[in-house]
């Protein structure tokens, strides 16, 4: 094939070559996935970082969702601090420069302080909350300790029971 000039003959190329790499990397792609398991090894995962696994209810799911909030933003905060100090520590004597940092460094320590009060806050009220409801940290229902240990298949099987406050809790 007698193409006409080179700018022709390198888009031909290019294109070949990029047809060709996507369909090795698809083929790849394809032959490393049948090998997965059928959950791609979440439930080991979630397991292993003691997650709730299958149908959590509504105030797990709001707990895990308020802690991972609140820890992005307490070391988002962090950082700042850091970043505040760095900026003071290489002012060199620029007032400036200084007071900008004095300014950050106070908005990131009253932004850390109200982080910690609201992760508190949340603590304090989602334990209350699953207590009231008798299903503390995915719990038996409020059931007394003074009756035989719960079936371990209600604490998700991978952990145990204790007795916390005279009532079965999973842990």
């Amino acid at each position: 094939m007698n193409l006409p000039n080179r700018n022709t003959r390198f888009i031909l190329n290019t294109l070949f070559l990029l047809t060709v790499s996507v369909a090795l990397f698809w083929g790849l792609a394809l032959t490393v996935s049948a090998q997965l398991p059928s959950d791609y090894g979440l439930e080991a995962t979630a397991n292993a970082a003691k997650l709730p696994v299958g149908n959590p209810s509504p105030a797990k799911l709001a707990a895990t969702i308020v802690n991972a909030l609140l820890g992005t933003l307490g070391t988002i905060l962090v950082m700042l601090i850091i970043y505040a100090g760095f900026i003071w520590m290489t002012a060199a004597g620029d007032e400036q420069k200084i007071s900008k940092a004095k300014k950050l460094l106070g908005s990131a320590i009253v932004g850390l302080a109200i982080v910690l009060a609201a992760y508190a806050i949340a603590s304090f009220t989602i334990s209350n909350l699953q207590k009231g409801a008798g299903t503390s940290n995915g719990g038996s229902g409020g059931v007394s300790c003074t009756t035989p240990e719960p079936d371990p298949n209600l604490c998700n099987g991978e952990f145990g029971w204790d007795c916390v406050n005279g009532v079965w809790e999973c842990t």
